[in-house]
């Protein structure tokens, strides 16, 4: 499509997201105002949905209509509808890849040079959020957070300053280390759901990235390639105490 196709097929598809318009509606205004044939109108149209969700529709775009509506999803939405979009995209090239067996190097590159986009609009934010911050604390931590100040001081100067012991008794599962292997040079430095860099290598000057089982060993999951990603500690805090997307 060129780009006044793309810039149609955008406002319809915030429209349908908006719920003021129905695929269908807009499937056929795409076909009398821009000449879009039906079927790829809808595969658009349903791609600006899965950008600001950050699922993924099986069928492909041309990398044109991928640039264009990431590029629209970081100028209108900043760096939380970027995310989205490309975590959009990530699935998809994963889809495309391990099921349909069909290499996306242009679209890796594409997705690769929005990542960097996205890192730059990160860093120029305040990383500090009290939501964010409540998401990875425990229960007890949680209820702290809401104690007003005063009260915070008067219980941290009422308790004992050397913790107490207790004994804990746990099961764990015991990992395959070829499988974490495989996964972490798959990965090649690359978080699986943010595509971030690394945050720091090991002291061996290996990247630092933790593997995750998609369905946790703790529900019935396998410990497979299959089954695992390589996360940033962020991200793999988030897949456990915030709400799965992957």
């Amino acid at each position: 499509m060129n780009d006044q196709q793309r810039e149609l097929a955008h406002e319809l598809g915030r429209r349908i997201f908006l719920g003021e318009m129905s695929l269908s509606g807009a499937r056929q205004s795409l076909l009398d105002k821009a000449g879009v044939p039906a079927s790829s109108g809808q595969d658009i149209l349903r791609w600006y949905r899965a950008m600001r969700e950050g699922t993924t529709p099986k069928r492909n775009l041309s990398l044109g209509d991928f640039d264009y509506f990431v590029t629209r999803m970081a100028s209108e939405l900043g760096a939380q509808g970027l995310g989205t979009a490309l975590t959009a995209i990530r699935t998809h090239i994963r889809y495309r890849e391990e099921v349909n067996k069909i290499a996306q190097p242009g679209l890796r590159r594409l997705h690769d040079r929005h990542a960097k986009t996205l890192r730059e609009m990160e860093a120029r934010r305040d990383p500090q959020s009290l939501s964010a911050f409540l998401a990875i604390r425990s229960d007890d931590e949680a209820r702290a957070m809401r104690l007003p100040i005063e009260e915070l001081r008067r219980r941290i100067a009422a308790a004992d300053p050397l913790p107490r012991k207790v004994l804990v008794t746990t099961e764990v599962f015991q990992r395959d280390p070829h499988v974490v292997a495989q996964v972490l040079l798959k990965a090649a430095g690359h978080c699986h759901r943010c595509g971030h860099a690394a945050p720091f290598t090991r002291r061996d000057g290996s990247p630092y990235l933790e593997v995750h089982h998609l369905v946790p060993l703790s529900e019935g999951g396998q410990d497979t390639v299959e089954n695992t990603v390589a996360l940033c500690p962020n991200c793999h805090r988030q897949q456990h105490h915030g709400t799965r997307d992957l």
